[in-house]
């Protein structure tokens, strides 16, 4: 709502946006927003993925799923939502193995409320080199990522070019990155709306582990689509046309 009051009365945007020969939009809400004032417009992500060497996982059968959370521990990160989800699947710790990379200004937080909630079983690894993240994406299954607040999110990308499926929000960068091949979204409505459709989406894959392998080819696939060079071409397409 704030981004639509500021596109109401600033004049300069409405102008810029008018006279632009084509809107480049890094969000859904974005491209609804800008339409307004001129319908030559698309999505573009402002980041693209790297194509990584496909590695083989452990299957996954008889074993608890690994999952992984990668980013900066602060409010907009939403690590909150996760925790919640956890106390919602009945003996998670012997289905789920959680692992939380990152560090910030919200860590002691966020871990004081996984105590509040029983959730000792979690692994907090902070602040880890780039080479490590992606270590740990290679032995993982599953990247959830919980944000309230993104625009494109690298993190996404780096975790589909690993082969890692993504279970995220239906809003910002993330809903043009992830589609059902490769990930789950959940409802954007409010934090506890979040944390009931998480809870479901993980019982859904340890009831039936072959939508998560399934997820796992999806992930490479949609990370070729997503790549450098495509974002490449789409930019060369759009300027071809306009020029």
């Amino acid at each position: 709502w704030l981004s639509y009051f500021v596109l109401k009365v600033n004049r300069r945007i409405g102008y810029a946006a008018k006279k632009a020969s084509w809107l480049f939009c890094v969000t859904k809400e974005d491209l609804k927003n800008l339409t307004y004032y001129n319908d030559k417009a698309s999505i573009l992500l402002d980041v693209g993925s790297d194509i990584v060497p496909r590695v083989q996982r452990e299957a996954l059968h008889g074993r608890r799923i690994r999952i992984i959370l990668v980013g900066r521990l602060d409010f907009n990160k939403g690590i909150d939502i996760l925790l919640k989800a956890l106390v919602l699947i009945e003996n998670w710790s012997s289905k789920l193995e959680i692992t939380i990379i990152g560090a910030g200004p919200q860590s002691q937080y966020f871990q004081d409320i996984a105590i509040g909630l029983g959730l000792q079983k979690i692994t907090w690894l902070g602040a880890v080199t780039h080479s490590e993240v992606g270590r740990h994406m290679n032995l993982s299954d599953l990247l959830i990522h919980t944000s309230i607040k993104e625009a494109g999110c690298s993190v996404v990308l780096e975790a589909l070019s690993h082969g890692l499926p993504v279970i995220s929000h239906d809003a910002f960068g993330m809903a043009h990155e992830i589609n059902d091949r490769c990930g789950i979204k959940i409802s954007y409505v409010d934090p506890e709306r979040s944390s009931l459709d998480l809870a479901e989406a993980l019982n859904m894959l340890i009831q039936d582990p072959l939508i998560l392998t399934k997820l796992i080819d999806g992930a490479y696939l949609r990370a070729k689509e997503l790549s450098w060079d495509h974002l490449v071409d789409e930019i060369e397409d759009v300027y071809s046309r306009v020029c």
